[in-house]
C-alpha cells in the first residue's frame, strides 16, 4: 500500500475488542503493512493479539446505548483526535461508529463508515426509528460509507443509498480462507451446525423449534451449535432450556476458531434476522458444507437456489421444510455446495477480498 510521506496516523474505533480479531483483522494487518501508526479504540481486553506496533485505547462502551458510556467514549477519542490528528478514521459497530464520527469530524479530514449490518431491521417502534437516524447521522459526518453487501445498501433506504459518498465492497469487509482441497462429504446427512452468537436475532430460537420438528422424521439427527450467549439480545428460557438439556443438541461455547467445526456438519444453517454478509455462511461454504438459511439482508447476496436453500425470515415451519429438503436431497445439496464453493473461491477469498480494500485505503490516505 502507497502511503503519503511523513507516516500518517490511523484511528480504527469499535465497540468490543472482539471484534478487533473477526472483523477487522484482515485490515489491521494491510495498515500496519502500510508503515501507517495505527490507533484502535475498543472496550475489553482482548488486545493482546495486536502486533506491537499497534497503539490500544480503551473505551467506556459496550453493544447498547448507554448515554454516559458514549459521552465518556465521544470524550476519549475527541481528545485523542486532537492530539495526534489522525488522516483517517475508520469504524462500523453502531454505537462506536456515532461516537467516533462525532468525536474526529473537526480533527480528521477522512472518516470511514463501514456498515456491517443494520441493527434496526429487528427493532421495533420508536427505537427502530432512533437507530436508523443514527445511522443516518453516521453517514452525513463520514466523508465515505462501505457497505458490506448490495443487498445491505438497499436496506439502509433511499437516503443513504443516494449518498454520492456510498460504496459496496464488492468482496464484503472481511473474506474468508478458501482451502482448496476441500471435499464435498459422501456420508448419509446426519449433523446440522450453527455458527454464531446465542441470540434471538440470530434465528437460534427458530431453530432449534426446527430441529425439535425435524426429530420427528429424522431421530438420528444432531445439531451442533458453536458460539457463546449474547446477554444483550437473550433467547427465551425455554429456548435455552432446551439447548441445554436436549441429548442430541451440543452446544460448544465461544470457540476462538471455528473452522475445524465445519468438518462435523453436514448442513450448516443460519436463519438470522438480519446480516451485513455473514461470514460463517462464507466459511460453510469454503469448507463445501450445504447452507440452508433465511432470506435476510446480506444473506441473499450469497444464498440463492443455486447456491443454497433460504426460508423465510423468522418461520420455523418454513425453515423446518428447507432443512428436510436439504436432508433428503443429498444429491442435489452437494451440487448446491459445489456452486456456492465457487463463488467463495471467484469473489469472497481473502486475498481478493484483501486486495480491494489494499487500494481503497491507498486512496484514502492518499485524499483521493
Amino acid at each position: 500500500m502507497s502511503v503519503t510521506p511523513g507516516k500518517p496516523t490511523v484511528f480504527l474505533v469499535t465497540t468490543v475488542a472482539e471484534q478487533l480479531r473477526h472483523h477487522y483483522g484482515m485490515h489491521i494487518d494491510l495498515l500496519v503493512a502500510s508503515g501507517v501508526e495505527l490507533h484502535v479504540f475498543a472496550s475489553g481486553a482482548d488486545t493482546h493479539h495486536l502486533e506491537r506496533s499497534v497503539m490500544a485505547h480503551g473505551l467506556p462502551i459496550g453493544r447498547g446505548l448507554g448515554v454516559r458510556g458514549f459521552v465518556r467514549s465521544t470524550w476519549s477519542v475527541a481528545r485523542a483526535g486532537r492530539r495526534l490528528r489522525p488522516d483517517l478514521v475508520i469504524y462500523g459497530s453502531p454505537a462506536a461508529s456515532l461516537s467516533a464520527a462525532m468525536a474526529t469530524v473537526l480533527t480528521s479530514p477522512r472518516r470511514v463508515f463501514i456498515v456491517h449490518g443494520l441493527r434496526e431491521e429487528t427493532l421495533k417502534g420508536p427505537k427502530r426509528w432512533l437507530i436508523h437516524a443514527l445511522t443516518i447521522l453516521t453517514a452525513l459526518l463520514s466523508t465515505r460509507v462501505v457497505f458490506a453487501s448490495p443487498s445491505l445498501k438497499v436496506s439502509a433506504g433511499e437516503f443513504m443509498k443516494s449518498l454520492s459518498r456510498s460504496t459496496v465492497a464488492p468482496g464484503g469487509a472481511v473474506g474468508v480462507e478458501v482451502p482448496r482441497e476441500a471435499k464435498l462429504k459422501a456420508r448419509e446427512p446426519r449433523v446440522v451446525g450453527y455458527v454464531g452468537r446465542l441470540a434471538k436475532d440470530k434465528g437460534l430460537e427458530e431453530l432449534v423449534d426446527a430441529f425439535c420438528m425435524l426429530l420427528r422424521t429424522h431421530p438420528d439427527l444432531e445439531l451442533l451449535i458453536i458460539g457463546a450467549p449474547d446477554q444483550s439480545d437473550p433467547l427465551s428460557p425455554l429456548t435455552s432450556a432446551i439447548m441445554a438439556s436436549h441429548p442430541a443438541i451440543t452446544v460448544t461455547g465461544f470457540a476462538q476458531d471455528v473452522r475445524p467445526f465445519y468438518d462435523q456438519m453436514d448442513i450448516f444453517c443460519l436463519p438470522s434476522k438480519r446480516e451485513g454478509l455473514p461470514t460463517a455462511i462464507l466459511e460453510a461454504m469454503a469448507a463445501r458444507v450445504p447452507v440452508v438459511a433465511a432470506d435476510a439482508t446480506g444473506t441473499r447476496d450469497i444464498v440463492d437456489s443455486s447456491t443454497g436453500r433460504l426460508c423465510s425470515v423468522g418461520d420455523a415451519d418454513s425453515l423446518a421444510r428447507a432443512l428436510r429438503l436439504a436432508l433428503e436431497g443429498p444429491e442435489e445439496s452437494a451440487t448446491r455446495a459445489a456452486n456456492a464453493y465457487d463463488l467463495v473461491s471467484h469473489t469472497y477469498d481473502r486475498v481478493i477480498v484483501a486486495n480491494w480494500w489494499h487500494d481503497f485505503y491507498s486512496k484514502e490516505l492518499a485524499g483521493r
